[in-house]
């Protein structure tokens, strides 16, 4: 409940009635990976307390914990090989390559993206969500996002870049669809 109150989620008693499936793919995404109970994330526990099944399992935990959310530019999309190239916005980190077939049909070069990368051995997907700006906005979000930064000291910066570009999403950006 407490993740969801973060995310300006109604709550209705004990119940989370989702206006759509973006919000509540949204809301575990974050409840997953950012939430944090006594200074650690539900991937982070999951992953200390070793109850994967599998390689692939413990494989997909451990590139979660490499995970985080940023401003990526679109660069580049080459759809033969369902792949985007990408600029990280906050960090100025150049050249990134994600994998993602969804992405690469309806992305295009310029357009800005909220996302957490996820790092695997040899490529890198989202954990799920995508958050889409219209281009030309890298700026203008950036500057936000600093000065929410600045002012917020009393919460982790990724859940605090979390609120703000999800804020920054109902406001400016254009609706996702998950397929």
């Amino acid at each position: 409940m407490e993740s969801a109150e973060l995310l300006g989620i109604d709550i209705d008693g004990k119940e989370m009635p989702y206006d759509d499936e973006e919000q509540a793919v949204t809301h575990m995404d974050f409840a997953l990976n950012d939430y944090q109970i006594e200074g650690q994330t539900a991937v982070e526990r999951y992953h200390e307390a070793e109850k994967w099944e599998t390689e692939t399992e413990r494989e997909v935990l451990t590139s979660l914990l490499r995970a985080e959310t940023s401003l990526f530019k679109v660069t580049a999309v080459d759809t033969s090989q369902s792949r985007l190239i990408l600029t990280d916005v906050i960090s100025n980190e150049t050249g990134i390559s994600l994998t993602d077939i969804n992405s690469s049909k309806t992305s295009q070069a310029g357009m800005v993206i909220f996302l957490r990368l996820v790092p695997c051995d040899e490529f890198n997907v989202t954990s799920g969500i995508s958050l889409p700006f219209p281009d030309g906005t890298e700026d203008h979000l950036l500057t936000v996002y600093e000065k929410v930064r600045a002012t917020d000291a009393s919460l982790p910066d990724d859940v605090v870049r979390f609120q703000t570009f999800l804020q920054l999403y109902h406001k400016y950006g254009h609706k996702a669809k998950y397929v």
